[in-house]
């Protein structure tokens, strides 16, 4: 994904699951925003990666914020260049399991 905007979604901006993924000049800005203003426990990340996703962001790549953490990654590897990640609602990132 290159010049790519995810903006005010009420769950998930981006959602990797088993799959490997390039984003590249991008904003993936207020997701899962409306379900965490109705209950705290329904927060979701900006990017969550799951089962062996591979996710490179990179080049001005920016993920701001978002309900819950900016990247939640469980079982996933995750690189990042030259990318911000700031003012989620939680943690920056969260990793289970994840090879970062």
């Amino acid at each position: 994904m290159i010049d790519t905007t995810i903006e005010d979604t009420d769950f998930i901006g981006l959602y990797a699951d088993n799959a490997v993924v390039r984003m590249e000049n991008g904003w993936i800005k207020r997701a899962g925003r409306t379900y965490c203003m109705q209950n705290q426990a329904m927060c979701s990340p900006g990017l969550y990666m799951f089962s062996n996703a591979s996710v490179t962001i990179q080049t001005n790549t920016w993920i701001q914020e978002s309900g819950g953490s900016g990247i939640e990654a469980v079982g996933s590897v995750l690189e990042a260049r030259n990318s911000r990640i700031e003012n989620n609602g939680m943690q920056l990132v969260s990793f289970v399991d994840g090879v970062h």
